[in-house]
């Protein structure tokens, strides 16, 4: 398989909408931080407004964190 080395820039942004509070999570690594791997963009949604939503977003992103 041929690669293509590129620049990849990133930016993660949420919005809490009409919520009290941004329940969403999102996770961004690049190669020095992951080594083989070009890069990595997890995106958690807050279950819209949903008990305990922040946390279940938040527990996603850290499972995936925490396989690497």
């Amino acid at each position: 398989m041929n690669r293509v080395a590129q620049d990849i820039s990133a930016a993660l942004k949420s919005e809490k909408g009409r919520r009290p509070a941004n329940e969403d999570a999102g996770l961004v690594m690049n190669s020095e931080e992951l080594g083989d791997v070009e890069g990595l963009y997890v995106v958690a949604d807050g279950m819209g407004g949903r008990a305990s939503g922040e946390t279940a977003s938040n527990m996603a992103v850290d499972a995936v964190r925490s396989c690497l």
